[in-house]
């Protein structure tokens, strides 16, 4: 079957005038399967930057949550899966109980009754879990968060993605504590908009997190570096003009 699948992928990638990639990890896979280079393009998932923007009320929304506002608190908002190794948030809490560091995990997924679990069994007072919030809710919780959790396992897979969550942390001007291998790693460090650590490394996380607690105005210069990041190259609107720009060439091509 997966053969029968590779068959007609390659045949669509022949036949398409133009193919468009998430990544240039994606872009170097088919160029490798023999697809003609300058058929492809590639056209980065990118944010919303109206809807995500950064805003005041971080005490209202804290509150909410039942979080203190003198603790440091590091965000990870998205699908709580086996893809996300988010035991190491666990560890992470584990190495720092008694310090005024919160991890607050929003969303859902197939480990979260198993983390929830975990983390009572073993006293973690400093994890919070919130449950899946309406799309609106998010830009207001990660505003409210001193700095954002990017993690994915540490899979050669996961080094060819790029999350998207990156792009509405640097949206909100948060600081990004990011455990990705491969692109999204690069996208972050060339924006100065975060600190990059290993994945699967609760050290790193800790080290991190200390770091940008320690040093406010060093969270808030990497913040800022970010959203001038995705104002420049990551806004819904250039990614729109930019697959534009693709099909109207496509079109001539065709025609």
């Amino acid at each position: 079957m997966v053969r029968a699948l590779e068959r007609l992928t390659d045949g669509l990638y022949r036949r398409a005038v133009r193919i468009v990639c998430v990544t240039e990890s994606f872009r170097r896979i088919l160029t490798g399967r023999g697809v003609p280079p300058e058929k492809i393009a590639v056209v980065r998932n990118g944010v919303d930057l109206d809807g995500f923007r950064p805003t005041a009320g971080r005490g209202e929304t804290l509150s909410r949550l039942g979080i203190p506002e003198n603790e440091f608190v590091l965000a990870y908002a998205g699908t709580m899966g086996m893809a996300h190794g988010l035991e190491t948030v666990l560890d992470a809490a584990e190495l720092t109980r008694g310090e005024p560091i919160r991890y607050l995990l929003v969303g859902d997924g197939a480990r979260e009754a198993e983390l929830e679990a975990d983390a009572a069994r073993r006293g973690l007072r400093n994890v919070t879990f919130v449950a899946r919030q309406p799309r609106e809710s998010i830009p207001s919780i990660l505003a409210a968060a001193d700095a954002v959790l990017v993690h994915l396992r540490d899979a050669p897979l996961f080094s060819t993605v790029i999350p998207s969550k990156i792009f509405e942390a640097m949206a909100v001007s948060r600081p990004i504590v990011h455990a990705v291998r491969g692109e999204s790693a690069e996208i972050v460090e060339r924006a100065g908009a975060g600190i990059t650590v290993e994945p699967g490394s609760p050290e790193g996380i800790v080290a991190a997190a200390r770091t940008l607690a320690g040093d406010p105005a060093m969270a808030r210069r990497l913040g800022e570096s970010g959203r001038r990041a995705v104002e420049r190259e990551f806004g819904r609107r250039e990614a729109a003009l930019a697959m534009l720009r693709i099909l109207e060439d496509a079109a001539r091509c065709r025609a």
